[in-house]
């Protein structure tokens, strides 16, 4: 069986709640991955600019219902801008 591998760019979904280093508690939102290096990742999520770290064992890939409510809020967000 061949292990996952995520990438910069690829969204993911946090499975379950996760405390960060900072204090920051995040629960099953979608993220970006902005660094991947083995087993750690470097999350940003949407309207934070901050980066999180994280672990490989804390996310999983985005499901196609998940990107697709990503899409309608960018679309609500550029039609009212």
């Amino acid at each position: 069986m061949s292990e996952i591998e995520f990438k910069q760019g690829d969204y993911v979904f946090l499975k379950q709640p996760v405390t960060f280093q900072c204090g920051t508690k995040k629960d099953k939102e979608l993220a970006r991955i902005v660094r991947a290096d083995g087993l750690e990742v470097d999350l940003m999520f949407k309207g934070d600019h901050k980066i999180y770290l994280s672990w490989i064992g804390d996310i999983r890939f985005a499901g196609i219902t998940e990107l697709q409510e990503m899409l309608k809020e960018v679309k609500a967000e550029s039609e009212e801008g």
